[in-house]
C-alpha cells in the first residue's frame, strides 16, 4: 500500500474514531440561572429518574510514543460491584506513597461517579430556548 494511501487511511480512521466519541450531548451548568426540568422515569413514573456511571481515563505511551489515554467503566459506580482498577488505584496509591509523580498520574485515573438525566435545559423560564441534553456531576 502506498504511503500517501495509508496516511488517507489512517486520517479516516482517526475522523471515525473522533466522531464516534461526540454523539453523547453531555452538559455542565453555565453560571448564573438555569432552568432544568428533568423527565421522569419512562418506565416507572415513581422509580429512579437518573443513572449514576463512573468512567476510568487511563493514559498511556503507544507505539509512536505519544501520550493516549483509554475510557473503562467504573463497574463500582456504574452496577455496584467490586471494580478492579478502583481497587488498582487504591493499591497503586498505597505503595507509591510520597512519589508525587506517581501519585498524580494515579489520582488522574480515579473515577468519580456521575448522574445522568433525561431533561430539557434552557437559560428562560418559559423554556423556548430549551435544548435536550445529558448533564454531567460539576
Amino acid at each position: 500500500m502506498s504511503k500517501t494511501l495509508l496516511d488517507l487511511l489512517n486520517k479516516t480512521r482517526e475522523d471515525i474514531a473522533a466522531k464516534r466519541g461526540n454523539n453523547v450531548d453531555l452538559t455542565r451548568l453555565k453560571d448564573g440561572v438555569n432552568y432544568i426540568r428533568i423527565f421522569p422515569n419512562k418506565d416507572d413514573p415513581n422509580g429512579k429518574f437518573f443513572q449514576t456511571f463512573g468512567m476510568h481515563y487511563v493514559k498511556y505511551q503507544n507505539e509512536e510514543g505519544k501520550e493516549a489515554t483509554n475510557a473503562y467503566i467504573c463497574e463500582q459506580h456504574t452496577h455496584g460491584r467490586a471494580c478492579q482498577l478502583c481497587e488498582m488505584v487504591m493499591e497503586g496509591r498505597a505503595r507509591h506513597k510520597g512519589n508525587k509523580a506517581m501519585e498524580e498520574r494515579i489520582g488522574q485515573m480515579r473515577a468519580t461517579p456521575r448522574y445522568l438525566v433525561n431533561g430539557i435545559l434552557s437559560a428562560r423560564e418559559d423554556f423556548a430556548d430549551a435544548e435536550k441534553c445529558q448533564l454531567s456531576m460539576t
